[in-house]
């Protein structure tokens, strides 16, 4: 790659991604790798402590994590606060679905992967929430939550299983996340 081009492309990157906590997380780095190295490094992480599945217990992986979680009826999805010493607590809608609830302990998870966490509460927003630019930190933690969910390696599709509709609808079931 030319010199011209590398220097359009890391120029476009940072046209294309200005979210303050992005930039913190990736500042001359493409965010989707960094974040999915930095998720994938924790859920190795944990498995070498002893976390398994599927499922993969999002709850189980807060807690190797010293994550604390707590359900919070008055919370719309789940939220993440940081309660000092660089630790975390999540708070979730106990109300929702289990995948649901999977998911977005997971993606609260994948915020606390941001080094500038601590600097004021992450909510799972929803698209009618979110200003500007918080849709590049919640696609990056969704990101975050798939991997934490499903690690890579962790389902293979047998061959004499033809990748179909009642396919992913086991896998959903096995891995207790939505389709």
């Amino acid at each position: 790659m030319s010199s011209a081009v590398a220097a359009r492309s890391t120029h476009q990157k940072q046209e294309t991604w200005t979210h303050p906590s992005v930039l913190a997380l990736a500042p001359s780095a493409d965010p989707v790798k960094a974040i999915t190295a930095r998720a994938r490094a924790e859920v190795f992480r944990a498995i070498q402590g002893g976390w398994s599945g599927p499922p993969y217990d999002p709850f189980a992986l807060a807690e190797f994590l010293k994550i604390s979680v707590e359900p919070r009826q008055d919370v719309v999805d789940a939220r993440t606060i940081a309660i000092g010493g660089g630790r975390f607590r999540i708070e979730f809608n106990p109300n929702r679905s289990q995948a649901r609830t999977n998911f977005s302990i997971a993606h609260e998870i994948a915020h606390t992967l941001f080094p500038d966490c601590a600097k004021s509460i992450r909510n799972r927003y929803t698209h009618a929430e979110m200003v500007a630019n918080d849709w590049q930190l919640e696609v990056l933690c969704n990101i975050g939550a798939a991997e934490i969910l499903m690690p890579a390696g962790s389902f293979k599709i047998p061959a004499d299983r033809p990748l179909s509709i009642d396919t992913v609808m086991a896998l959903q079931n096995e891995f207790s996340v939505s389709s």
